[in-house]
């Protein structure tokens, strides 16, 4: 008797802490597979196969071809990749996957991909967009515009309103911005984008009271996702919003089971 389909299956390393929380964040129950080092002999059948890996190889691509390959509907595959895979390796074995999403923001925007995003705020806050750069802060007000939200631009926190949603084009570079993020976010919602995202960036903006984050570039569509999702909370969740908890980092024990690729200037 064929095995009944499966909405979603997620496969990853399931003792790895950051993993499980991108299937945390899905929005219905999903199937988990642990998937460590090889995939398993048969994924079962499903709408939706989310796998995360930290390295890419031939069966990898093997294994995306035989699930879309199958007979029946058409299975949509999404892959979560860590910093470690080169973008060549992503070129060469990840061609058969419909969406790829770095790890260290996946669970901001997972569930965007595995399920309808219905958009029912009826009213959307005006956004403020802070970055020291021209050219990218009209880019980021015409994203936030593209997603219904009203928005104004500002070169630094001085300038903008004391509440309310932001969106901060971080300077990494700045040795204070933790301390800028801690302070700004105890009287607003703020949203970082940050490039070349990973676990550590992740971490430290959470901790010091990020609301939401993605990497730079991102698809525009999953700004306006994590936006409606700030918005959407309490209004006096913009107020004192507390640091969030995020997964601890993969132990190099655990991580050593698998060879790591040299990471690659575009990865």
């Amino acid at each position: 008797m064929d095995q009944p389909a499966a909405g979603v299956v997620f496969l990853g390393d399931l003792s790895d802490p950051w993993v499980a929380e991108i299937a945390d964040a899905f929005p219905d129950p999903v199937t988990r597979v642990d998937l460590v080092n090889t995939w398993p002999e048969s994924c079962p059948q499903a709408r939706v196969v989310v796998a995360h890996r930290t390295i890419l190889t031939v069966r990898d691509a093997e294994a995306i071809k035989a699930i879309k390959s199958r007979p029946g509907p058409s299975t949509r595959v999404i892959l979560c990749v860590g910093p470690q895979i080169r973008a060549a390796d992503l070129e060469r074995w990840a061609g058969g996957a419909d969406v790829i999403l770095p790890e260290a923001t996946a669970s901001q925007v997972i569930a965007r991909h595995v399920a309808d995003h219905h958009r029912p705020l009826a009213f959307r806050p005006i956004v403020s967009v802070v970055s020291s750069l021209f050219e990218p802060r009209r880019l980021f007000v015409d994203c936030c515009a593209a997603a219904g939200f009203g928005s104004r631009a500002f070169d630094d926190w001085p300038e903008a309103p004391s509440h309310g949603l932001v969106v901060w084009d971080v300077p990494l570079l700045s040795p204070s911005w933790e301390a800028v993020l801690r302070k700004e976010s105890s009287r607003r919602s703020v949203v970082c984008l940050m490039g070349f995202a990973d676990r550590d960036l992740v971490a430290r903006a959470a901790g010091a009271g990020a609301s939401g984050w993605l990497d730079l570039p991102f698809d525009p569509a999953d700004l306006a996702f994590v936006l409606d999702r700030v918005a959407s909370r309490p209004v006096n969740a913009y107020a004192l919003d507390q640091p969030h908890a995020v997964p601890p980092q993969m132990k190099i024990a655990r991580a050593a089971r698998l060879p790591l690729a040299v990471r690659g200037s575009g990865s």
